[in-house]
């Protein structure tokens, strides 16, 4: 069983800027959400990737990714995808003894930065 606690926060100043130790355009795009579950598609560089998450916002929940061919996953975002697609820049941050990603979003979603750091 894969289980994922992270933080999330709203970033309101761009002095992370400076600190990027990687970054990578991502689009994803939901196939299903219910209130237990959402099963999201997501493209980042040559890589596509499956992700099952159990819903709701709690500590901990259950998260499984699986890696799947580039071509079936660009197939799923623009045959079985749900509403808008999430297009952001990913940008790795270390901070203190994590690696924080950033989220810059872009498109339907433009305008807001997340910080995120797994536990």
């Amino acid at each position: 069983m894969a289980i994922e606690i992270e933080r999330k926060f709203l970033v309101i100043s761009d002095s992370w800027r400076h600190s990027v130790i990687a970054s990578s355009p991502m689009r994803q795009g939901y196939l299903s959400t219910t209130d237990h579950t959402s099963l999201r598609v997501r493209i980042s560089g040559d890589k596509a990737h499956l992700n099952i998450k159990s819903g709701g916002i709690r500590i901990r929940r259950l998260e499984y990714e699986y890696a799947i061919p580039l071509q079936d996953g660009l197939e799923m975002l623009a045959e079985l995808a749900q509403g808008a697609l999430v297009e952001k820049t990913r940008h790795r941050v270390r901070f203190g003894s994590h690696v924080w990603d950033l989220d810059v979003f872009e498109g339907a979603n433009a305008g807001p930065v997340v910080a995120e750091v797994e536990l």
